[in-house]
């Protein structure tokens, strides 16, 4: 698939599991401020993804291996998050920096592994 960017509706609640699954190509994604939920394994193995850009958004949670194998180097995660999954970010083997929000309350397993 030659996707390279995404820029998603204002209305979208919720990315559903595997939406993005295996965009190799996919570079940049804006995940909308109206969106809760980005579900399980949602942007995976998208190996060229570098760059995650949340909005100041209403998002809640990040589901399981939601972004798993992606080539991010660093992560602003908003200050609505309170949940990321098990394996979510793993195996972002260039991720440097991650800014976590005050409201989090849970890192499940895994979900820096690998980086």
């Amino acid at each position: 698939m030659s996707l390279k960017s995404i820029s998603l509706p204002l209305k979208v609640e919720k990315i559903n599991d595997f939406a993005f699954y295996n965009c190799q190509n996919l570079k940049t994604i804006r995940i909308p401020k109206n969106t809760v939920i980005v579900g399980d394994s949602s942007f995976a193995e998208c190996v060229g993804l570098i760059h995650i850009k949340f909005n100041k958004n209403y998002l809640n949670r990040i589901g399981s291996f939601a972004f798993k194998k992606c080539s991010i180097t660093k992560l602003c995660l908003p200050k609505s998050l309170s949940s990321i999954g098990n394996y979510s970010f793993s195996n972002c083997e260039e991720l440097k920096y991650v800014r976590f929000s005050d409201n989090m309350t849970r890192i499940a397993k895994g979900a820096f592994e690998g980086c």
